[in-house]
C-alpha cells in the first residue's frame, strides 16, 4: 500500500531542474513528451503554492505556533498557544502541516503533523 506524501518546496524545485535537463539532451532515449508533461506538471504545482499562500501568508503567530508543535500526530485541541484549532488550519493552509480525519462517526476529530521538510 503507498501512502501519500506531500513533497516539499526544495525537492520540487530539484525536479524541476532535473526535468529541465533532461530535455535538453535532446536524445532518442529521452521520452520528450513525458518529461516536457513531467516539467508542465512541476511549474503548475511551484504557481499554485506561490498563489495560494501569496493570499495568506503566515504571520509571525503562526510561525511562533509552528515552533510549538510536537512530532507525530497531535490534536490541535492540546496545544499551549491561543486559538490552536484555528493556528493549525492557517498552518495547512500555507503548507506547512498535514491533516488526518480520524474515528467512526459520529466520533470524528482531526490531527495535524508537521510536514517532513518544513523547516519551523
Amino acid at each position: 500500500m503507498m501512502t501519500e506524501q506531500r513533497i516539499n518546496d526544495a525537492a520540487l524545485t530539484k525536479m524541476r531542474k532535473d526535468a529541465e535537463w533532461m530535455l535538453s539532451l535532446r536524445s532518442p532515449a529521452t521520452d520528450e513528451e513525458w518529461w516536457q508533461a513531467l516539467l508542465s506538471i512541476i511549474i503548475e504545482l511551484q504557481e499554485r503554492r506561490t498563489t495560494s499562500t501569496s493570499g495568506d501568508r503566515l504571520t509571525t503567530a503562526d510561525m511562533e505556533a509552528l515552533k510549538q508543535v510536537p512530532s507525530g500526530w497531535f490534536k490541535a485541541e492540546h496545544l499551549p498557544f491561543n486559538r490552536p484549532i484555528y493556528r493549525c488550519e492557517r498552518l495547512e493552509k500555507g503548507g506547512k502541516l498535514q491533516r488526518r480525519v480520524i474515528g467512526i462517526y459520529p466520533d470524528v476529530w482531526s490531527e495535524f503533523k508537521l510536514i517532513e521538510g518544513v523547516q519551523s
